[in-house]
Parts: structure tokens; sequence; C-alpha cells
């Protein structure tokens, strides 16, 4: 039997960690945390507040789900084209995406597009790291420290103004991997669109529909922000933590995370994650019980594999050994997950790109050999 802080300490290596466990009556099952939240800093706590990357996807989709409610989307809702919601000039929006490409294409992952971070218009990125000339060595290799914006509508083909300029101005936008509903392939450009897309039909910035319309309703504003854009609440009890790539701690380091946007960028901690996706996945956060089943709909499209099992609408299905998760994932290892045959709600981090994707099913593993 393993002992799931000795466990914990062991996977987060030089990097912080942290994990918060609770049943489905709300109740706290297991929490702990390991090493610095920042090198030679204050130690991480469970509460420590970590950078959640792609977790983000699912505040997005939760957002574009609940305009389509209200009708911003029109008679068509989610199989409103992109084309006809496009927040650009419509020659811009012909390339950034194909005229077939809808919402629910997006959300799904499913439009066909490239990722606008791994992928060049030549190579297809992946477990064995971004694409030569992709936009994420592009940023490695270049000034980690500067401050990237969505999208600059003044220099549409200068890739330097803007991540989605560099989608256009390198050729990645031309270069779709297939036609719009025919296969899966991960893509954080389409869910950047999606953000600006919110902020075009809603009349405000990302991080304030984040707040307004998800955060305050839930009472999470002090736990949830997206740094690079707002100010950190002054509420938050402990420091944030740093992201760890190789040996290399990318905060520390003067690193920039701005370039996530829509598609990741929020900084949260454990149990407001957990908190988040409870009243989720309960329904609380939309006027129809409908809404929340298209969400958590699960389909099996090509080009989805294992550990994925099935794609919702900003929601996974995964499965490792025993277990069966519902929720998403983050690049930094961070974990927002339903575990539905146990009953658990889980969040935390390892904070680190090279962690084992089945950590956390290795932590919750060795937490219910001491719990039966």
């Amino acid at each position: 039997m393993t002992d799931p802080g000795a466990l914990l300490t062991q996977l987060a290596g030089a990097a912080g960690a942290s994990l918060r466990v609770e049943r489905a009556d709300g109740s706290l099952l297991w929490q702990g945390a390991a090493g610095p939240a920042m090198p030679g800093g204050a130690a991480m706590t469970p509460e420590t507040p970590f950078h959640t990357a792609s977790i983000a996807k699912t505040f997005t989709a939760t957002l574009i789900l609940q305009l389509a409610e209200e009708g911003c989307f029109g008679t068509t809702g989610l199989d409103t084209s992109f084309a006809a919601i496009a927040p650009f000039e419509p020659a811009i929006a012909a390339r950034l995406a194909p005229a077939a490409t809808t919402l629910r294409h997006l959300l799904s992952h499913t439009s066909g597009l490239r990722d606008g971070f791994e992928d060049s218009a030549e190579e297809v990125g992946g477990r064995n790291g971004p694409a030569s000339d992709s936009l994420m060595q592009h940023m490695i290799a270049g000034d980690p420290s500067r401050d990237w914006t969505p999208w600059d509508p003044a220099s549409p083909d200068d890739r330097e103004a803007g991540v989605l300029n560099w989608f256009l101005a390198s050729g990645i936008a031309a270069a779709p991997l297939s036609l719009p509903g025919a296969r899966f392939h991960y893509s954080d450009t389409g869910y950047m669109l999606l953000a600006l897309i919110a902020e075009a039909v809603a009349g405000a910035d990302y991080p304030s529909l984040v707040r307004t319309r998800i955060l305050r309703p839930l009472g999470l504003e002090n736990q949830i922000y997206m740094p690079w854009r707002e100010p950190r609440p002054v509420a938050m009890a402990h420091p944030d933590a740093d992201v760890w790539m190789g040996e290399m701690p990318l905060i520390a380091s003067g690193g920039n995370l701005s370039f996530d946007y829509g598609g990741g960028g929020l900084v949260a901690t454990p149990s407001a994650l957990i908190a988040f996706l409870r009243a989720l996945l309960a329904g609380r956060l939309f006027r129809s019980p409908d809404t929340l089943t298209a969400m958590a709909h699960l389909h099996a499209p090509p080009g989805l594999a294992l550990p994925r099992s099935g794609v919702g609408l900003g929601l996974f299905e995964t499965r490792l050994g025993r277990f069966r998760f519902m929720g998403h994932s983050g690049a930094w290892s961070g974990r927002m997950l339903f575990a539905p045959d146990e009953g658990l709600f889980l969040a935390g981090s390892l904070n680190r790109t090279d962690a084992p994707t089945d950590w956390h099913a290795e932590m919750l593993q060795s937490i219910l050999e001491i719990h039966r």
C-alpha cells in the first residue's frame, strides 16, 4: 500500500503539486500538497492556485452554451456557422475556418482546424512535442516574456501581431486537416475563436464574462482569475504555483502565458474547480437540462484516441485502468474531473509538462486503498 502523500511528493519532482478529492455529497475525502509553489518560495498547500491551461475550455464552452440558450445564435443555435457569427471581416473569417464549420464543430474539436500552438502548416505536433515551425517553438526560442494578444485586426497578415495572426500568416489556417465534422483533432485555435465570438455577442471581454456569468453566481470570484488580463483577487490567500517545462520554472524565469486565451489562461484553486464542475454537472449554470445533456453527450469521432474515450462540448471522457473520468485536463498536468463510478470529484496539478498522463489515476488508486 502506497501512502498518497508520499506518492504525490514522488510525482511532483522539483515542481509543486496538489490534489483534492471530494465525495459526491461535498465532503472531503483527501487532500495533499508537495514541493514549493515557486522555486525557493512558499510551500504548496492544498489550496495553492495553479495555472489550469486547457481546463479553461470547459468554462469557454459553458459561456457559449449559455449564450445559445439565450438565443444569441438564432434558431440554429450551436449549429450556426462560424461565418455567420464570426467577429471578423468576411474575407478573414473565410480564411480562418471553412464555410461549413459550426459552433458545435469548434466545441467538439471536429472543425478540422489545426492547433495554432503546436501544429505548423506542414506538421502536426503532439506527444513528441510541437512542430518545428509552430508558434510554440517560436515562443520558446524567442522572447518568453512578451505579451500576446489573441488577434490584431489592424495587421492580419503580420504573424507577430497576435496568436490568430500567426495562424493566418503562417499558412496554418489554409491547411485544415479534414472537412468539418469528419474527424477529431484537438485545436486550441477553435476555442480562441469561441472566446472572441462570446465577447462579440455578449459585449464584454472574456475574463469579465467568466467572472459575471460563472464565478459570481457560484461565489468563486476570489478563487479563479485570468492573469495578464485582470487583477489578481486580493483575497487569494496563497501565491500562484509556477509551471515547469523540463528543468525550467516558466514564471520565475520571466515567462508570460498570455497567449492562452479562451482555450486556457485561468488560474484556480483545486476546491474552486471542483465547485465549478459540481455545479456544471448538476445543471446549475444553465436554464434548461437539455443544455447540459447536449454538453455531456459523448461521441467518439475518428481520430479520438485513448485515454480519451469520448468527447462532448468542452468535456472529455477518459479511461485509465479501472477508472472512468469526465471533465478536462490541462497541459501543465492540471486535472478537473469527476469519476462517476466512484462518485468522486478531483482537482489538482503536478505543474509540469512532463508529468505522467495517468498521475491522477495512480493517486486516486492510492487514496482509495486507505479509504476502503
